[in-house]
C-alpha cells in the first residue's frame, strides 16, 4: 500500500523485546526466515556492567547514534547478519511454536531407524497432544485433521511414501 501511494519501495525492520517466544499460527518457512531472535545474555543486575546502563544509555548522543545507524547504515545492507546463536534460537522457536515439530523432536530417537506409517504417527501425535496440551488450541492453531498432519510431515521433510 505504501508503495502505491508514494511510488517507491520501503523496507522496515521491527524490533521487539520479548520475555518469551510469541505463539503464532503461521509455521511456514517464509514466516520463519523473517524472524531474527537475538539473545541478550548480558544483564545489568547484581553488579555486571551497571555503568553502561547508568552512564551511556541515558545520553542523548548515544540515542542519536543508534537512530542514525538504524536509519542509514542498516539500510545499506538490506539484511541483518545471522550468527549461530540466532540460528539456534530460531530452531528452538520453531519447535516451541509448532506442536508437530515438537512431537517429532521428542520421539526422533525412537523413530530414527524405522519410521512408522503416517496414520500411526497421527494416532500417536493425538495421544501425545492429549497429555501435552489441548488438541484444539486457538493460540497455536493446533487442530489438525489427518490429511493436514500428513502434509505437515511431508513439509518437514519426511518420506511421502509413508502415507499409509
Amino acid at each position: 500500500m505504501w508503495r502505491l501511494c508514494h511510488g517507491h519501495p520501503t523496507t522496515a525492520h521491527m524490533v521487539q523485546c520479548l520475555d518469551q517466544f510469541p505463539q503464532v499460527r503461521d509455521r511456514s518457512e517464509s514466516f520463519y526466515r523473517r524472524q531474527l531472535f537475538i539473545p541478550f545474555d548480558t544483564h545489568f543486575e547484581c553488579g555486571g556492567h551497571r555503568y553502561i546502563k547508568d552512564e551511556h544509555l541515558q545520553r542523548a548522543e548515544v540515542h542519536q547514534y543508534f537512530a542514525k545507524h538504524v536509519m542509514t547504515i542498516v539500510e545499506q545492507y538490506g539484511m541483518l547478519s545471522e550468527p549461530e546463536a540466532t540460528k539456534r534460537i530460531l530452531n528452538d522457536y520453531k519447535e516451541v511454536n509448532d506442536p508437530v515439530r515438537e512431537f517429532l523432536c521428542e520421539f526422533e530417537d525412537a523413530y530414527a531407524r524405522n519410521l512408522p506409517p503416517f496414520s500411526f504417527l497421527y494416532e500417536h501425535f493425538k495421544a501425545w497432544m492429549s497429555k501435552s496440551g489441548p488438541l484444539n488450541d486457538s493460540a497455536t492453531g493446533c487442530h489438525l485433521a489427518v490429511q493436514q498432519f500428513h502434509q505437515h510431515l511431508v513439509n518437514l521433510g519426511l518420506n511421502k511414501d509413508r502415507s499409509s
